[in-house]
């Protein structure tokens, strides 16, 4: 492990960064609390939708039967998963157990709302220069996992991290020039435009742009954002679409903000087939733990992080600028990351702070795909091997489940392993 150095100069950047704050007229008070999660508005339409897992092949006379005897409604199949997905009238479960019954199921039980960010972010006026990124000295997290020496070994290039949320705002001046193709998982065929600004920030913290006059710069400014929408208004059916269209489109490394506290049996079994094919192809999966301070093993998919089979998972845990623990902990962390007062970007060409695991997790997948840039052929497990072994340690001395392998160090993964 790496001995703990940094701290005193981050101390010091985060009070620059607040004074600047108080500058550029933040809308929010200067500290912000933790962000808190909720199921989405149309819970309840979810919680009426019944996952299916099958063998076999999935029949249109085998839709049919069902729909017929069950009184349910087609709605999709994610084929590479064997799951499928009806609608079932609202208030009805009593066919559940019946479904089981069937030589051809496997599991049925219903959907459900991941946990949903609701903290409004801190907002902050822009302003546009000829170069450079004019609120880089707000991003104290780039600091603390020691960025710029990181930089003059990679910053991302030709690679794509999916960030698997609620949309990205496809027309935002500091992300625009490093997306590509995504998927609108919540509405196939049409763009995966932000329906919130979840996403939008997460995809900053990632790869937005560096040195062009605007806003702020990514971890990995050369990687490339593929926008996948899920969670605006879908459940784990649309997550685990996306993660599967990610995985066959291209992307390395996959980010998933977002999670279950109290997942059903149905939830946990779709989302485990969704990251184990990901996995299958050599797809790291960053996985956000709750915000919730406490030790809930439930919460998924992050607590895939310490599974046999699911050794590409990496959980992660959310640290301030003095390195203390926010929200949940568990001998599932991986490592943990700076998640608080993280200024990225947001939607309408806005900038602004969100606090949260959130915010945490993206800074671990740009990092990844800085030493994927570095070294194409490291594998998945390699690579959460890696990220472990050159963290900061935190807490008690080695591993712990406060804070995991200790804080991300991107320049130590990157430097002291010689990748290459």
């Amino acid at each position: 492990m790496l001995t703990n150095r940094l701290t005193r100069s981050i101390t010091a950047l985060a009070a620059t960064a607040l004074a600047l704050a108080s500058c550029q007229n933040v809308a929010a008070p200067p500290v912000q609390a933790p962000a808190q999660f909720r199921a989405s508005n149309n819970a309840a339409s979810l919680e009426s939708r019944v996952l299916i897992g099958y063998r076999g092949a999935l029949t249109p006379d085998k839709i049919q039967q069902l729909e017929r005897t069950h009184g349910l409604r087609f709605v999709r199949n994610l084929a590479k998963l064997s799951v499928a997905v009806f609608q079932a009238p609202a208030g009805r479960s009593d066919f559940q157990a019946a479904l089981t019954r069937d030589p051809q199921v496997v599991f049925a039980g219903p959907d459900q709302s991941p946990r949903r960010i609701v903290a409004a972010p801190q907002y902050v006026n822009a302003p546009t220069t000829r170069n450079g990124d004019p609120l880089k000295e707000q991003q104290w997290s780039l600091k603390a996992v020691d960025a710029e020496r990181a930089w003059t070994v990679s910053t991302g290039a030709n690679v794509i991290a999916a960030v698997v949320d609620t949309g990205v705002d496809l027309q935002h001046p500091d992300l625009k020039a490093n997306l590509v193709e995504g998927y609108n998982a919540e509405q196939p065929g049409t763009p995966p435009q932000d329906g919130h600004y979840h996403g939008t920030h997460v995809a900053g913290i990632i790869a937005a742009v560096a040195n062009n006059g605007q806003g702020i710069t990514g971890i990995a400014p050369q990687a490339k954002i593929m926008p996948i929408r899920t969670i605006s208004q879908g459940g784990v059916a649309e997550v685990a679409d996306g993660i599967v269209w990610a995985a066959d489109n291209g992307a390395r490394v996959i980010n998933l903000s977002l999670g279950w506290d109290h997942p059903s049996a149905s939830v946990e079994e779709t989302i485990q087939r969704a990251v184990k094919y990901a996995l299958s192809k050599n797809v790291v999966i960053c996985a956000a733990l709750s915000n919730a301070s406490n030790n809930n093993a439930k919460s998924t998919p992050d607590n895939l992080a310490n599974k046999p089979g699911f050794e590409g998972v990496i959980g992660v845990g959310n640290v301030d600028v003095n390195d203390k623990r926010q929200g949940a902990w568990g001998n599932w962390k991986s490592v943990s990351s700076p998640g608080t007062q993280i200024m990225s970007t947001l939607p309408n060409g806005r900038y602004g702070n969100l606090t949260g695991t959130s915010m945490a997790t993206p800074m671990v997948a740009g990092i990844v795909a800085l030493m994927i840039s570095q070294n194409p052929s490291l594998t998945n497990v390699q690579i959460k091997q890696r990220v472990m072994q050159t963290a900061v340690d935190l807490g008690a001395p080695g591993y712990d489940d406060q804070f995991g392998a200790g804080r991300i160090s991107a320049f130590g993964v990157l430097s002291s392993l010689r990748l290459r």
